[in-house]
């Protein structure tokens, strides 16, 4: 059954119109993008929205900030390599890094229109259509044939600011990531709240990846923002023949998020690998909602999230996998699974498979569950306090997706981080 919320949609409706103009291609864009979202509102009662309220994304009606702050980049993993940084959602060239000589633009530069923006993630609910109403800024990269990025990091920092009209920032971001073909990709996000962060704010983040032939894109995205932070994001990507996107989504810090991944695979040879780890605490809620649809023969994707969840938080994964007619030969497995530090966290899963084939390979598994009393009980024979075997376990069930990630430098910080929560949680 679906529902509709036109009270906040108008409002940001109304808002898009007064947003500065950036290049012409982008208005037609925004104003059909507005009209939509007057005419259909956020989701209210979405089965896709079942456990998460939208409502509780539209609280406020947030506003863009107009410039960027003047703020220091925290310490990262991101050492000399090339990176692009935001601030509330607005390019800051004096914290951007080597990026010179790559066919990389922001948004609201590119002249002539961007064809493949869209072309990864379709029309959407109402929080799609806010992206495109507030259309102005993103990372538009293009990987020439046969070349490589061993990384590029995308940083996002939120300042928690105010605008001068006392409504918290509304960040909305488009990236579009091409390569053309027989081409590598490393793509850190990062999405950061800077220090002292006051007030809440709102990121509507969208990126879209775009792979030719004989492609590979491993892109890691870190959510790690104040708790009072709200997120919606979305990720499309579409796979081109002998290509393989890989996708890591590791959630730190947010008061709530939603995450929503598509995945085409619609070519010979295509493939995916997507994960996730979400440590949540207090009321921390996060829902990831990930579709892969199999068009083509012989299409491999996997799937395995993870949650450890503390106190009163929330997870929520939702792992669609669509299986097209003719696309025989394709293999495919889900796995989530959710570790409960309390008797309050709640870990909700569904699974969903739609195969309209008979020759295929297709799997799905759930375990929801605290830690096991009996490796609590080895380890605790073997001199470990309670607290340090917990912390053992837990850390082990993390670290196997944190693990798996590259370059080192990454990786580590990864697992610093989620070994600093364990210690706080």
């Amino acid at each position: 059954m679906r529902g509709r919320d036109l009270g906040p949609a108008e409002a940001y409706a109304s808002a898009s119109a007064g947003l500065s103009a950036g290049s012409g291609w982008l208005l037609p864009i925004r104003s059909e993008a507005a009209a939509l979202l007057q005419s259909r509102g956020f989701p209210a009662r979405d089965e896709a929205w079942k456990y998460t309220r939208a409502g509780n994304l539209l609280q406020a009606v947030f506003v863009p900030a107009q410039e960027a702050s003047d703020v220091a980049l925290p310490d990262g993993p991101w050492g000399d390599e090339p990176r692009l940084v935001f601030v509330d959602g607005i390019p800051h060239p004096g914290l951007s890094r080597g990026v010179e000589g790559l066919q990389l633009e922001d948004l609201s530069t590119v002249s002539g229109g961007c064809p493949e923006l869209g072309r990864a993630l379709g029309e959407g609910d109402g929080f799609s259509a806010l992206n495109r109403a507030f259309l102005r800024h993103g990372a538009v990269l293009r990987l020439p044939r046969g070349q490589q990025l061993s990384a590029l990091h995308l940083i996002h920092l939120c300042t928690g600011s105010r605008a001068p009209s006392g409504e918290g920032h509304l960040e909305t971001l488009r990236h579009v990531l091409v390569l053309e073909g027989d081409g590598q990709l490393q793509l850190f996000e990062h999405y950061l709240s800077a220090d002292g962060v006051e007030h809440a704010s709102l990121t509507n983040a969208a990126t879209e990846v775009i792979l030719g032939p004989d492609s590979h894109v491993r892109h890691v995205r870190i959510l790690d923002e104040d708790l009072r932070s709200l997120h919606v994001g979305a990720i499309g990507a579409v796979v081109g023949a002998g290509s393989r996107y890989d996708l890591t989504s590791v959630v730190l810090g947010v008061g709530l998020a939603r995450i929503e991944v598509t995945v085409h695979l619609g070519a010979k040879g295509s493939a995916t690998d997507l994960s996730g780890l979400s440590l949540l605490q207090g009321r921390q809620h996060v829902d990831h909602h990930v579709t892969v649809e199999h068009a083509t023969p012989g299409g491999i994707s996997d799937q395995d999230f993870r949650s450890v969840l503390g106190d009163q938080s929330r997870s929520v994964y939702t792992g669609a996998v669509i299986v097209r007619r003719g696309a025989i030969g394709t293999r495919s497995s889900q796995l989530h699974r959710a570790l409960l530090l309390s008797d309050d966290a709640i870990a909700n899963t569904r699974p969903w498979l739609e195969i309209d084939n008979d020759d295929v390979s297709c799997t799905h598994g759930a375990a929801i569950g605290s830690l096991d009393e009996d490796a609590l009980f080895y380890l605790r024979q073997r001199g470990l306090s309670e607290l340090a075997a917990r912390g053992l376990l837990t850390s082990g069930f993390a670290s196997q997706i944190l693990s798996r990630l590259s370059p080192e430098a990454v990786a580590q910080h990864l697992l610093q981080r989620a070994r600093a929560w364990l210690g706080a949680s």
